[in-house]
């Protein structure tokens, strides 16, 4: 479906793939509103990370761009946690459709931690990296946070059996890993 060879992976061009999925930065939609970010964000999305509204058939993923309040990181992490909700199918009905208020503390956190797992499996595939890379590696070739790189790492040292199986298989299928060394290479692109 998504064909990704390399890392880390361009979240904006990634988006451009889809034509059912618009991605739009906060900064974007409160300039089209005349409205400041927090407003956008008390009225309409009522997240201050990202959120995703589903009009018929479509889907509107709207995301703080704002690296003066979120890392590059948390960016990426959110838009593609975004993404989890859409691909793991949780608007599927009227009470995920809405608001969270409209299910229960249990059944929101369950699709909290679906997204979630998604958005760290999909920006940082546990099957393309080795037991011996350090955190720092991690980091740096997938664009994630240290605390994501460092959990990582630590279900890859637990489970060796996954790695062994696994890593081993695929290490010779042409991906291709571009550890980031500044943030201007990747801001065009997220």
């Amino acid at each position: 479906m998504f064909d990704i060879k390399n890392f880390p992976i361009r979240i904006i061009p990634l988006f451009g793939r889809f034509d059912r999925i618009t991605l739009i930065p906060y900064t974007q939609a409160a300039a089209k509103e005349r409205i400041t970010i927090n407003e956008l964000i008390s009225k309409v999305t009522r997240s201050d990370d990202a959120a995703t509204l589903k009009r018929a058939d479509k889907y509107f993923v709207f995301y703080n761009d704002s690296t003066y309040e979120k890392t590059v990181e948390r960016i990426r992490y959110s838009i593609i946690h975004e993404l989890g909700h859409i691909a793991l199918n949780h608007f599927r009905d009227e009470r995920t459709l809405l608001t969270r208020s409209a299910m229960s503390n249990e059944e929101y956190e369950k699709l909290e931690v679906e997204a979630n797992f998604f958005a760290a499996e999909f920006l940082s595939p546990k099957a393309l990296i080795s037991t011996k890379w350090k955190v720092s590696e991690i980091q740096a070739v997938f664009r994630v946070s240290k605390d994501s790189a460092t959990k990582t790492q630590q279900f890859i040292l637990r489970n060796p059996w996954f790695q062994n199986r696994i890593y081993s298989e695929i290490d010779n299928k042409q991906y291709k890993f571009y550890p980031s060394r500044s943030l201007d290479t990747l801001l065009p692109g997220v």
